[in-house]
């Protein structure tokens, strides 16, 4: 198996050849960390394509990253590991790779290294404009948003800009209704529609900081939702307490409450319990070790608790992903599974 790629133009575009304007799936690198999955390209017109991706990368991919001068809307619904810009000074700046609502802005293209990490699911949608047409379109340039006093900067160049923006619900169901659209071969108006509706929200999010919107982080609580999360990801055995967060974050309780949702999309608990399940299904199927010790890895120490939330969230127990280890063969019902002789 391996990264299949689908590229066409969507049913009503004016013909012509779709260009990928960012990291390109069909060049050598895209595939070098053996991607498995799907990528599916549509040209919705002159300067604009839409994308849908599904993929698992089977060993660390850490892929060289060009891209062709573009504005870039990315949203992720599943996806771990980071990604750094370069320039000629080096690197500048980590991007993270999790659930989020990402904006990349590179009138003189980009460069530098996506590292995603291995048996993690990468999944989420694209949108790749030219310059002229985000401009065109009200969109800001990198000049008017700034990098330190602005929210949502993340990492920049002299040439780039790179922000997270807040992944409201709706924003998550217009990327969700994109996806489908996409990779289930429902239709294109639906795909352009949904394009140009997360298009209008991001330029939206860019273009009115500081009013005090609710839709609005400011940059200290923004850092301080971004510390809790580097916190928990760092230790998901750990039972977190919502007091320690926010006294070790420098945020007040209520405002963690309030603001954790508005960059994640979940509130604080929730978003703790989907890491952990994610985590423990990656477990499951690349690393040694029973059930019973991922799920107290990951921060559960009931594993009939921790079997609900799994079968729950995934459809499946988490002993019946054990059979997937690479290496491993199933063994007689009732029996320990063991490596294959080699």
């Amino acid at each position: 198996m391996s990264l299949n790629i689908e590229m066409r133009c969507l049913a009503h575009a004016e013909p012509h050849e779709p260009v990928v304007l960012g990291p390109d799936p069909l060049v050598p690198n895209s595939t070098a960390a053996g991607l498995q999955g799907d990528y599916s390209i549509r040209g919705a017109r002159r300067g604009m394509t839409i994308s849908a991706f599904d993929f698992t990368p089977e060993e660390v991919a850490q892929v060289p990253m060009r891209s062709a001068p573009c504005v870039a809307l990315n949203i992720l619904f599943e996806g771990a590991g980071h990604s750094w810009l370069e320039d000629e000074t080096g690197k500048s700046g980590e991007i993270p790779f999790r659930p989020a609502f990402y904006c990349m802005i590179a009138p003189e293209g980009a460069r530098g290294f996506d590292a995603i990490r291995p048996g993690t699911r990468f999944r989420g949608i694209d949108i790749r404009m030219t310059p002229d047409l985000w401009l065109n379109l009200g969109g800001p340039t990198t000049e008017s948003l700034g990098s330190g006093t602005n929210p949502h900067h993340v990492a920049s160049t002299k040439a780039v800009w790179t922000g997270m923006l807040p992944l409201s619900p709706e924003v998550r169901s217009m990327a969700r209704s994109l996806s489908t659209s996409i990779s289930s071969g429902g239709s294109d108006l639906t795909s352009e529609a949904r394009a140009l509706d997360i298009i209008n929200a991001a330029i939206s999010l860019l273009t009115a900081p500081g009013e005090g919107s609710e839709t609005h982080l400011l940059l200290r609580d923004l850092r301080a939702v971004r510390t809790v999360i580097g916190m928990m990801e760092g230790d998901l055995a750990r039972p977190w307490q919502l007091g320690e967060l926010a006294l070790a974050a420098g945020i007040g309780l209520k405002r963690l409450k309030q603001q954790f949702p508005k960059e994640t999309g979940l509130p604080v608990y929730a978003w703790l319990q989907e890491t952990r399940l994610q985590k423990a299904r990656q477990m499951l199927t690349s690393e040694e070790g029973s059930v019973t010790q991922i799920s107290l890895a990951v921060g559960y120490s009931s594993l009939s608790h921790f079997s609900a939330l799994f079968r729950r969230r995934f459809g499946v127990s988490p002993s019946s992903l054990q059979g997937k280890r690479p290496g491993r063969v199933p063994g007689p019902a009732g029996t320990k599974q063991g490596h294959q002789s080699r």
